[in-house]
C-alpha cells in the first residue's frame, strides 16, 4: 500500500501534525478498521479502487473529448479560412482586385496559422 505522507505543521513543543496525500487510507487507520470491524479494511481498499478507476474513466473520458473538440475547432478554422479564400477569388475575378487580394492574403494567413498551430494552445494558467 503506497503511503504518502507529509509534515503539515510542527508546534513548539515537538508535536506533528501530518496529511495524507494518496487515496488509500493511513495505514493506521486501516488496522483500526480491521481491528474493530474484521473484513472492513478489505472492504475499504475494495472503494478506494472503485473510485480510482472511476476517477481514470473520467480523466480518459475527458482528455479524449479534448482531442475531438481540438480536431474539429482546427477543421472549421480551416474551412471557414478556405472560404475566405474563395470569396477573394470571386472578387478578384469580378475586378474587385484590391478587396479580392486583402480577403484571399486573410484567408490565406487563416489557412496558415491553423497549419503552424497544429492544434497547439497556450498553457492555462491554474
Amino acid at each position: 500500500m503506497p503511503t504518502e505522507t507529509h509534515l503539515a505543521a510542527k508546534r513548539a513543543d515537538g508535536a506533528e501534525l501530518y496529511y495524507h496525500d494518496t487515496p488509500y487510507p493511513p495505514e493506521t487507520v486501516v488496522e483500526l478498521f480491521e481491528r474493530y470491524h474484521k473484513g472492513a479494511a478489505g472492504e475499504l481498499l475494495a472503494m478506494v479502487k472503485a473510485e480510482q478507476s472511476t476517477e481514470l474513466r473520467v480523466r480518459d473520458r475527458n482528455s479524449k473529448l479534448e482531442y475531438v473538440t481540438r480536431i474539429l475547432g482546427m477543421c472549421f478554422a480551416f474551412m471557414l479560412a478556405l472560404a475566405i479564400v474563395s470569396g477573394g477569388i470571386v472578387l478578384i475575378c469580378y475586378n474587385h482586385e484590391v478587396t479580392g487580394c486583402l480577403t484571399l492574403f486573410t484567408g490565406l494567413l487563416g489557412i496558415i496559422g491553423c497549419l503552424a498551430t497544429g492544434g497547439k494552445q497556450p498553457p492555462m494558467k491554474q
